[in-house]
């Protein structure tokens, strides 16, 4: 899925299969969030994470 969201003053309907209340709630979600984090921010928050990941990504994968 991929959500386009516009800073146009006229919304534009880009996806009318998505339910406008959840659009709306996204917008309003967009609009409070901070910028996103950067690259040295995710390492440390991810740092926090106990153990390793590696099987949970083969586990999603099926073993691929």
């Amino acid at each position: 899925m991929t959500i386009t969201v516009s800073t146009d003053s006229e919304p534009r309907d880009l996806h009318p299969g998505l339910d406008g209340g959840y659009r709306e709630t996204l917008r309003r979600q967009l609009k409070d969030a901070g910028p996103a984090p950067g690259l040295e921010e995710v390492r440390r928050r991810l740092s926090k994470i106990p153990g390793e990941m590696t099987e949970d990504f083969l586990a999603e994968r099926g073993g691929r």
